[in-house]
């Protein structure tokens, strides 16, 4: 009886979880269909190179996508999108 319990319990807290993700997944329905792009900033000392490529493609502003660093090889690349 104690496992058929546990294996119900276990089975409702996997329930509970699927669909929590599957509601936060569904929150933004709007596609983003902009054209997103990658700059690679090496061995700058911070963030502006990138910064600055991102403002020269995008002079309206842009939305930054993801950034990525290295500190070992000093690398940093910057995803981003310009607004409309």
């Amino acid at each position: 009886m104690k496992k058929m319990t546990s294996a119900i319990i276990f089975s409702l807290a996997a329930l509970v979880a699927m669909t929590t993700l599957t509601g936060c997944n569904m929150l933004n329905t709007k596609k983003d269909t902009r054209e997103w792009v990658e700059v690679t900033c090496s061995g700058s000392s911070d963030w502006s190179k990138c910064y600055e490529k991102a403002a020269k493609i995008c002079p309206s502003g842009y939305d930054i996508g993801y950034k990525e660093e290295s500190a070992i090889t000093l690398k940093r690349q910057l995803q981003f999108a310009c607004k409309s």
